[in-house]
């Protein structure tokens, strides 16, 4: 474990070092860069590659390009941390193309349930996004103490990664699901007063069953307890992934939206995994989950990788 607190503080120290020149396509080209040097999950490539090429059924030069894109968006999406402080309205019409406007002004204007996935700091930053742009935020999350207690660890996971993206959320906050009872207690109250739950497709629930659902031609395992909470507070259920470019065309963050009006838990739970099925397929590398997709418990139906 040494190692790993070694690295996490060699990393954010020069993305911290590094924001001080700005938010540009230079800095963020070397953010991504910095990710091969010292990211803590640059020995993750292997295993990427592998699920690349198992639920996306590509060749293996296709799957090391692609998870090579993958860690250097990890670096990129990392350097937005050390700009919650700077974010404002301006600074996220600036940075972030949005798939619907429309949709969004509908998500912000009414409330409810915005389901992403657990990726490399998104769901913070989309709180972000989101509550600058006028929605009162609840972002669902884990324990703010880190399961892993280290000084370096409360420095960027709880100061500034916690702490500085929570002052954007429209005067909503965290709710910290160390207290699920609580937590869950005030989503739904944020729910019926207008607020948007930010809320992770992945976190476990030991309480429930798992749903199955289709994704990637594959059946995977996934917790209900989210879908479950929406369909019975009969509030209107958004979808989003954030994702990041290194590129110097078009702005760097693009937020990608979706509607759902299923009525069952299991059809929204299918509905949302066809969204981001949809977003993987147009921008496979912006997907942090190709790391931890086992994590989804899945369950492989088919012997043969799926062609596309």
């Amino acid at each position: 474990m040494q190692n790993f607190f070694l690295e996490y503080r060699r990393f954010f120290e020069r993305l911290q070092c590094l924001s001080f020149f700005g938010y540009n396509p230079v800095t963020r080209l070397i953010a991504g860069n910095l990710a091969f040097l010292f990211h803590s999950r640059k020995a993750s490539i292997p295993l990427v590659e592998n699920n690349l090429q198992t639920y996306l059924g590509i060749n293996d030069i296709e799957a090391k390009t692609l998870a090579r894109q993958w860690l250097i968006l990890l670096g990129v999406s990392a350097l937005n941390i050390f700009f919650y402080r700077h974010m404002n309205r301006a600074w996220v019409e600036k940075h972030v193309e949005v798939s619907d406007p429309d949709l969004l002004t509908e998500m912000v204007n009414s409330g409810g349930l915005l389901l992403t996935y657990h990726s490399h700091h998104h769901h913070n930053t989309v709180g972000c996004i989101t509550g600058l742009l006028g929605a009162q935020i609840l972002g669902l999350s884990a324990a703010k103490n880190p399961e892993h207690d280290h000084p370096e660890i409360r420095k960027f996971h709880i100061e500034i990664m916690h702490d500085q993206s929570e002052k954007n959320f429209g005067g909503g906050r965290y709710l910290y699901l160390k207290e699920p009872i609580k937590a869950l207690r005030d989503a739904r109250q944020g729910m019926d007063q207008g607020c948007l739950v930010v809320g992770l497709a992945d976190f476990p629930s030991p309480l429930q069953k798992n749903l199955l659902v289709d994704f990637l031609e594959h059946k995977i395992s996934v917790q209900p307890w989210l879908f479950d909470m929406a369909i019975k507070k009969r509030a209107p259920v958004y979808f989003c992934l954030l994702e990041s470019s290194n590129t110097k065309k078009g702005k760097p963050l693009y937020l990608s939206l979706g509607r759902s009006h299923e009525t069952n838990s299991t059809d929204l739970a299918q509905s949302y995994f066809n969204f981001l099925e949809d977003r993987i397929h147009n921008n496979s590398s912006a997907w942090q989950g190709w790391e931890w997709i086992q994590m989804m418990a899945p369950i492989i139906t088919s012997h043969e990788p799926a062609s596309r």
